[in-house]
């Protein structure tokens, strides 16, 4: 009697132990999805910021009058260009 009781005993701590590391991954899992979530949003609101920060930026150009330059020579690569000293 005392042998099958043990058994039983072993079987109940077996099954509960297992339940509970079924219930451990589950929560585990749960808590990456979270996390994976909230990093999502929170590439989100930086690109949105970006974004506008980019609009803003071009407004501010466009109120300043800033335009291409074009330039009127053509120079080459392998030649040196004088440049003015008092910028």
């Amino acid at each position: 009697m005392g042998n099958r009781l043990w058994k039983l005993l072993l079987i109940a701590v077996l099954l509960g132990g297992g339940a509970a590391i079924q219930a451990q991954d589950q929560q585990q899992d749960d808590q990456a999805a979270g996390q994976e979530q909230q990093q999502a949003a929170e590439e989100q609101d930086e690109t949105q910021e970006e974004e506008s920060a980019g609009e803003s930026r071009e407004e501010a150009e466009e109120d300043l009058g800033f335009e291409r330059f074009i330039p009127t020579e053509q120079v080459s690569r392998d030649l040196g260009v004088s440049f003015p000293a008092d910028i």
